[in-house]
């Protein structure tokens, strides 16, 4: 059997597999904060101390910080969320703050962005 797993659950309900690695795709962009405080918190519960999420979401930039085109069409993206879905696409502080919010213990490390991406790669890494 390989290394990786495959498996359906309800995010809004307590995890019980204890897997060192939890990979998320373009899920929490559309779930106001609340839900994403709760779904990680979820997700927790089954996690123990070095145990990870991985989320490749888009993450605003900081203002004035890309090309003029590229920053128009991210915050565009950000008013579609915030019309249709009653959330928000998130500066990388806002993900800083979901993590606390989630439990004091879990970090956020580095961002990675990659080149003509607007998606962005974050670890969440349990240290309590």
């Amino acid at each position: 059997m390989g290394r990786i797993t495959f498996q359906t659950h309800d995010f809004f309900t307590p995890r019980f597999v204890n897997p060192d690695v939890y990979i998320s795709h373009f899920i929490l962009g559309n779930i106001p904060d609340p839900q994403v405080v709760k779904i990680i918190q979820n997700l927790l519960s089954a996690m123990k101390k070095g145990s990870r999420i991985i989320l490749n979401e888009g993450v605003l930039p900081e203002p004035l910080t890309l090309e003029r085109s590229e920053e128009r069409i991210t915050w565009i993206m950000d008013m579609e969320m915030i019309t249709t879905f009653n959330a928000r696409k998130r500066l990388l502080e806002d993900s800083k703050k979901l993590c606390r919010d989630a439990h004091p213990g879990l970090k956020l490390r580095p961002a990675l962005k990659p080149a003509a991406s607007i998606m962005s790669i974050m670890k969440l890494v349990l240290e309590e």
